[in-house]
């Protein structure tokens, strides 16, 4: 740390470092107060982080408004940084630390532009942790503009959300914010990207599916999961627009937060039950954004070399978000997978996905030219169909066949490779 260290000092940190998440403690506050005499905002661990940091992170407003009385808190003291780039005010907004964080806005606004070692402002982290509090008393006092919204990388606040999972807080950025939809960073991604690439936010890339049956160890446990997920209520609900034209602000969509009786929280507060309830909830919020984010799309931006979020979306098995795009952007079913000279049918047939497979079959009105379409080597979707391939979605990450087909998981992929093989003759009489 750049400085000699003895056993008396040493304690002294312990002490004040122990002391700093005690609220409301005199005893603590003696030892703050000591410490803050002798120390000031000198480094007290490995980290660089200053005694005002560990009582931001604990939000220990009391002792902060103390330190101050006792002796005065510089600019320069608020914009130490540790390791991390961090200064007082990220560490305070990550954490939600709401009156700290008035606090030290208090004494110097300017703090807001600092950036960490990622280029993240205290805004930026605040969003980025759900931390809706925060970040509106800083949008309030007109501390959020495009500068302090965006990381180095072109990275928006909404991107930061998305990232993060921060579902609800990202339909909120959204509503005060649209322009924040069309923004990419610096590697061409949307918000939309970026939610396209969370298959399991969203019910079809969860074991909570029919389709799914038979992902779990346990045949009859994930069964009754499954039926018990459709039992528990929804927590998320869209008000439907209302068309009052005397009154243009009532036509503005809300997103209302149930509220639940204390019997089914009693009855949800299972821990079991919980986790079912918590990724309900955040299929319900993922499809929710999902939807604004389309809203708001220029569509014509993915043509020009950018990852598209229908072919992210196709190829993790996000069918939900299938359907919403194309429903939005019928044009997209003639999507080309830029690499590869794919259509949107080749990789549905490739990735085994019966149900898309079944809805471009029924919606598309001239089907046909998908069928006939051949990539840049000349394969048709014959050939699509009769590669090896598997409808389950394991992991996130794209894992070898001979790791994920074991056991029962065999005879389940051999009997669908018999299903695609029966499908690639039906498709061929349909093509005489």
């Amino acid at each position: 740390m750049g400085r000699n260290r003895t056993n008396s000092t040493s304690h002294r940190e312990s002490l004040a470092y122990t002391a700093a998440k005690r609220i409301n403690d005199q005893k603590s506050i003696e030892i703050l107060r000591d410490f803050w005499r002798e120390e000031g905002a000198s480094p007290i661990d490995n980290r660089d982080d200053t005694i005002l940091h560990f009582i931001a992170i604990h939000g220990n407003a009391s002792a902060l408004k103390l330190l101050i009385e006792e002796r005065p808190v510089s600019n320069q003291d608020l914009r130490i940084k540790n390791n991390n780039g961090n200064t007082v005010l990220h560490e305070a907004a990550r954490f939600g630390r709401l009156e700290i964080v008035k606090v030290l806005v208090s004494l110097d606004s300017e703090i807001v532009l600092e950036r960490n070692n990622k280029g993240e402002t205290p805004i930026y982290v605040a969003a980025a942790n759900g931390e809706k509090d925060v970040f509106s008393l800083l949008a309030d006092n007109n501390l959020c503009d495009e500068f302090t919204m965006t990381r180095d990388d072109g990275s928006t606040i909404l991107h930061a959300a998305v990232s993060h999972e921060c579902y609800y807080f990202a339909i909120q950025l959204l509503k005060m914010y649209p322009e924040l939809a069309r923004k990419h960073d610096g590697k061409g991604w949307t918000a939309l990207n970026i939610l396209a690439s969370k298959n399991l936010s969203f019910r079809s890339g969860s074991i909570y599916t029919v389709e799914q049956l038979g992902i779990a160890p346990f045949l009859p446990v994930q069964a009754l999961e499954i039926f018990m997920y459709f039992c528990i209520p929804a927590m998320y609900e869209e008000s439907k627009p209302n068309n009052n034209l005397e009154d243009p602000q009532t036509t503005t969509d809300v997103l209302i937060k149930r509220k639940r009786s204390s019997f089914v929280n009693f009855l949800l507060g299972n821990a079991w039950l919980t986790v079912i309830d918590v990724e309900k909830q955040t299929h319900i919020l993922a499809l929710t954004l999902a939807r604004r984010l389309i809203e708001q799309e220029d569509w014509s931006f993915y043509a020009n070399c950018v990852e598209n979020p229908l072919i992210q979306a196709i190829k993790l098995g996000i069918n939900e978000l299938v359907v919403e795009i194309v429903q939005n952007y019928p044009q997209t079913i003639e999507t080309i997978e830029d690499e590869d000279g794919k259509n949107i049918l080749h990789i549905v047939v490739e990735q085994k996905n019966r149900f898309l497979f079944d809805y471009f079959m029924k919606n598309v009105s001239h089907i046909d030219r998908l069928l006939a379409d051949t990539n840049q080597h000349g394969k048709t979707i014959l050939h699509f169909a009769a590669s090896v391939g598997s409808p389950f979605k394991f992991s996130t990450e794209e894992q070898p066949i001979e790791k994920t087909t074991r056991g029962f998981k065999t005879l389940i992929l051999m009997a669908w490779g018999v299903l695609w093989f029966k499908t690639q003759i039906e498709m061929e009489e349909i093509g005489n």
